[in-house]
């Protein structure tokens, strides 16, 4: 199924360098195949990367010329990144990026640990080890990314092991809720991942946690899940106590 691109005088080309920026951040426009979903996609890998700041105006003229799609589907793709609360639209400034203070993210980090905790418990209880063979695999490639310093791959391999995690642990109630949190867990992990040395860390407790649960030690795998969790909490607060002294224009 396709979705034609609007006339070009429904997306301005990209002249102001508002519409320069946001360009170079989110990249080249998309194909004209499901431009929404490559659209949004495209905006909110920007964002959790951190290409495109916190506080950064989203303006529809800009996102327009950036993406080379209309208003229309740029309404929606910041519709769909404020249901994720990663962008804040307020009356008469319009949308800007959201800014996740210290509160936000320990409350996140606080929740994340019990859901994932669970998850953890559940995924030794019932997963068959063909998906405990999937974790291992993906921890492999953890490492290779963590290696390369790859942090937009290494965001995307968790997300995978997540849902790997959740498909084995089969708690429905669970997963849902993290999944109402994976954008701002996504956004955390880059953060905490900019600490030195925070990224070779996560990998061995990571690792400690899927060999817990390859020996099926609920009890192991779960202090091993609420160690990684807490340690990347303290250094994502790190790093954003350290944007919060920095200097304007820093």
């Amino acid at each position: 199924m396709s979705e034609e691109r609007p006339a070009p005088s429904d997306h301005p080309a990209p002249e102001s360098p508002e519409a320069a920026w946001l360009a170079e951040a989110i990249g080249p426009p998309a194909a004209p195949r499901l431009v929404r979903e490559q659209a949004f996609g495209k905006v909110k890998a920007a964002i959790i990367s951190g290409r495109i700041a916190p506080g950064a105006r989203l303006t529809e003229r800009a996102l327009c010329a950036a993406l080379g799609v209309s208003r229309t589907i740029v309404r929606e793709v910041i519709r769909g990144l404020e249901a994720e609360r990663l962008v804040q639209v307020t009356a008469h400034r319009g949308p800007r990026v959201a800014r996740l203070t210290a509160k936000t993210a320990r409350e996140i980090y606080d929740l994340r640990a019990e859901l994932e905790v669970l998850l953890v418990r559940d995924f030794v209880a019932r997963a068959p080890d063909a998906d405990l063979r999937r974790l291992e695999a993906l921890l492999g490639e953890i490492g290779r990314a963590a290696r390369a310093e790859d942090v937009e791959g290494l965001v995307a391999i968790m997300a995978r092991f997540y849902t790997t995690l959740t498909a084995g642990a089969d708690n429905e109630v669970a997963t849902d809720i993290l999944e109402t949190l994976l954008a701002r867990i996504s956004r955390l992990r880059v953060l905490a991942m900019a600490e030195p040395g925070r990224i070779a860390r996560s990998v061995g407790e990571i690792a400690e946690i899927v060999a817990s649960i390859g020996r099926r030690d609920a009890a192991a795998a779960e202090d091993a899940t609420r160690a990684y969790v807490y340690a990347a909490r303290d250094a994502a607060l790190r790093q954003i106590a350290l944007e919060h002294d920095a200097p304007p224009g820093a």
